[in-house]
């Protein structure tokens, strides 16, 4: 309960100490009272922090204390503070967190998943016999078990229920039909959804899952004969799941915590949430001392050892809450303002904590780069579940288990955290003391938006949300229809983050926007030249995305609208300029000459696209010198004669792709690209039997794991297709380690015409 008032605090702070910075001319007078008030406020803010990180839930005479902690006078010695506030604990220092591998392994691995292949048969076994239920009938069969027994997270978006049955039932009518429906907490629920399930006489079937045991029994053809009951782990498969967590593998726990594991596990009572929440909060630990996990021991109880009830399970949540080190306590209960089952975008989280003041100022730190190592705190100790992962096993979003979403929102309500509104009925209840308003009102909109589909206009003044971070337009489908940002958008001092459509134009003026760390999507062909060359002087840039979509544009025009951009790129990568050690990502779908020479000088680029006419040996070699580079995507419109990936360079690349209608031209010699682990290949197979040949020495890449490879059949003859196939797969299955490998086929990719070669 003291997390609202200790994140709040430590925001006023830190602005407080701005106000002490020699550019603020204050009176004395002025200046002492800021330092004693700072002085106070910290003490204070130690005293919260302290009752935040109690093991214990305090007591009412505690909590009466929190919120009445007030300045009341002004009187004070420098010795009262801390005798006033005990302070005795030193404030904990965030780590710059990387994801835990092992973690994502249990995430991501379906044939690793723990105790699942008995129950997996006995399910089909219940779905294929016949004994009491005419084979053509539907069949309707539950699975019952607590939240924590790992049944699958299934998302449904809120329909009008008579429509949606309307829908169903036309869909479904006259077909034999295959459907799970997840999670069915009540009678009335069921008897909506039975009613869009027509029975068609083919053998249909039916899965669904519920906690409660009448409910599933209501749900069951023959009541009860078709009720599986969701089994706890056993103990050998318990151990798998808890010592893979906390060390690798069950070979590696040191003896000396065996017992102690063991009792562990009985507490946990074969739940693999529970196990997995308590294995994560061990493996968090940098130290692993006996003393430490008899201390979590301790600390369980016996519930989910008797009985796996919903107190005992919140009991194990909580547990892992209450270990959380004080800085991600107010992280992990932002994530109330998201709806169950919600896919939470990592970058929009990050960014969301920064401006809640969330993230403590650590010297020399960009705090979206403290962020990120937070929401990997998170992921690591299972709080959250990865559910979208890139090629460099870095995580894009993420998830909430129902059961921490419940013990979240209990918190929420517990600390006035976050107020959350599921009706708009329950708006007129609210009191004035709400700090943060989540409104998750999905099933309100009544009526179809189907002629009003998209809007293309914004307002014509926005120069008024002068606190605006982050502002993100969705993307147009058709690249033609121009965008016009409001002409006062530029001076939107504070503004860190701007995604807008292809095909938008910019009001004169980009270069104001000095602040600015992410810009996506830049349009050359529909922006002036002052704006294109404007683009030098954003000097906090990270992420920068540009695109050229007008194909056939005049070749005069191109030609001064890429002078332009070479001139901002030779401005923004200039050794002197601040930007060259802070951009990260960099994609230019924009048909360059050659590898601009400027983008040397990115010390910590490690994302780069770009599309170029032309790649020569110089142009290789200017890649190979990024050496933070992790993620490389190249599109080579032109016919190259030869491309030799030499033997160094390229010293932690991980994914390679390349684009082009012919590959016959790429060479990887021995020692090349080192670290890659994934390659995609793209080309059209249009003359493969005359002048084609696939790579030469993809077997030199030592750490590739698995290849890609997508081939264009556009003007293509069938056997030019089944040559180019047959000639990768020979390529790839020569390497070594025996990577896998993904080829597909298409009849309509890669022709000149979608290269937009026209144009030149």
């Amino acid at each position: 309960m003291g997390v609202v008032a200790e994140a709040a605090m430590g925001s006023v702070i830190w602005k407080l100490g701005d106000l002490l910075h020699d550019e603020y001319k204050l009176f004395k007078e002025a200046m002492d009272s800021i330092m004693f008030l700072k002085a106070e406020l910290e003490s204070m803010h130690m005293f919260l922090k302290k009752i935040s990180d109690a093991e214990e839930e305090p007591d009412e005479q505690t909590k009466c204390s929190v919120d009445e902690v007030r300045l009341k006078r002004r009187a004070v010695e420098a010795s009262e503070p801390r005798t006033r506030y005990k302070l005795d604990d030193a404030i904990l220092k965030p780590n710059n967190t990387a994801i835990d591998l092992r973690l994502l392994a249990l995430y991501a691995e379906t044939a690793g998943l723990v105790g699942i292949e008995g129950p997996k048969e006995e399910l089909i076994q219940l779905m294929m016999e016949e004994k009491s239920v005419s084979p053509q009938k539907r069949k309707v069969l539950s699975v019952v078990g607590f939240g924590g027994l790992a049944q699958k997270d299934i998302n449904m978006e809120i329909w009008d229920e008579a429509e949606l049955i309307r829908t169903l039932q036309e869909f479904l009518k006259n077909k034999r039909y295959f459907i799970v429906i997840d999670d069915i907490w009540d009678e009335i629920t069921w008897n909506i959804i039975r009613c869009a399930l027509p029975e068609t006489m083919k053998g249909s079937r039916v899965i669904t899952t519920t906690r409660i045991d009448t409910v599933g029994m209501l749900c069951c053809s023959n009541h009860c004969e078709y009720v599986y009951r969701m089994k706890s782990l056993s103990n050998q498969e318990s151990r798998q799941l808890f010592f893979k967590r906390v060390f690798g593998s069950e070979d590696l726990c040191p003896p000396f915590l065996e017992e102690v594991s063991d009792k562990i596990l009985k507490r946990c009572g074969g739940l693999p949430l529970a196990i997995i929440t308590i294995s994560s909060l061990l493996a968090s630990q940098r130290s692993k001392l006996k003393e430490q996990w008899e201390h979590v021991l301790n600390s369980l109880g016996s519930n989910l050892e008797v009985h796996p009830t919903l107190e005992g399970m919140r009991q194990i949540l909580s547990l892992s809450y209450k270990n959380l080190p004080h800085y991600l306590k107010p992280c992990m209960l932002y994530m109330g303002i998201y709806p169950e089952d919600y896919t939470i975008g990592k970058s929009d989280l990050v960014r969301q904590w920064v401006a809640q003041d969330f993230i403590s100022k650590a010297h020399g730190r960009d705090p979206e780069d403290v962020a990120e190592g937070y929401f990997n705190e998170l992921v690591n100790r299972s709080i959250v579940q990865p559910v979208d992962t890139n090629s460099s096993e870095e995580v894009l979003s993420c998830r909430i288990h129902d059961m921490m979403l419940d013990l979240i929102i209990h918190k929420c309500r517990e600390e006035n955290f976050i107020t959350t509104i599921d009706d708009l009925h329950d708006m007129a209840g609210l009191h004035d003391r709400v700090r943060r308003l989540s409104l998750n009102l999905d099933g309100v909109i009544d009526g179809s938006l189907g002629n009003h589909p998209s809007l293309t206009m914004l307002p014509d003044k926005i120069r008024g949300i002068q606190q605006l971070e982050t502002l993100e337009l969705g993307a147009l489908t058709n690249y033609l229809v121009q965008v016009s940002l409001p002409p006062d958008v530029v001076h939107l001092r504070r503004l860190l983050h701007l995604t807008i459509p292809y095909g938008t134009r910019f009001p004169e003026g980009i270069g104001n926007l000095t602040r600015i760390r992410t810009l996506r999507y830049f349009d050359l062909s529909w922006n002036s030249i002052d704006s294109i060359r404007d683009l030098g002087g954003l000097t906090n840039l990270r992420d920068l995305s540009i695109n050229y979509t007008k194909f056939n544009s005049v070749a005069d025009v191109r030609k001064i609208r890429m002078d332009a951009l070479s001139y901002a790129l030779e401005k923004l990568c200039s050794p002197e300029s601040s930007s060259c050690c802070l951009l990260q990502r960099l994609h230019m779908m924009c048909k360059l000459p050659r590898v601009p020479n400027s983008i040397r000088e990115l010390r910590n680029l490690h994302h780069l696209e770009i599309e170029v006419i032309e790649v020569l040996e110089y142009d290789v070699r200017i890649l190979a010198r990024l050496h933070s580079l992790i993620h490389l995507k190249l599109h080579i419109f032109g016919t190259p004669k030869r491309v030799i990936i030499f033997g160094l360079g390229f010293p932690v690349l991980k994914c390679f792709s390349i684009t082009c209608i012919n590959i016959s031209f790429l060479t990887f010699e021995a020692g090349a690209m080192s670290k890659l682990q994934r390659l995609g290949i793209n080309f059209n197979a249009h003359g493969w039997e005359q002048l084609c040949a696939p790579p030469v020495g993809i077997q030199q890449l030592a750490g590739l794991k698995e290849v890609a490879v997508h081939i264009g059949g556009c003007h293509a003859e069938e056997s030019d297709k089944n040559a180019a196939e047959s000639a990768l797969g020979n390529a790839i299955d020569v390497h070594p380690g025996g990577s896998s490998a993904n080829i597909k086929c298409t009849n309509s990719w890669f022709c000149f015409e979608d290269f937009g070669l026209g144009g030149f």
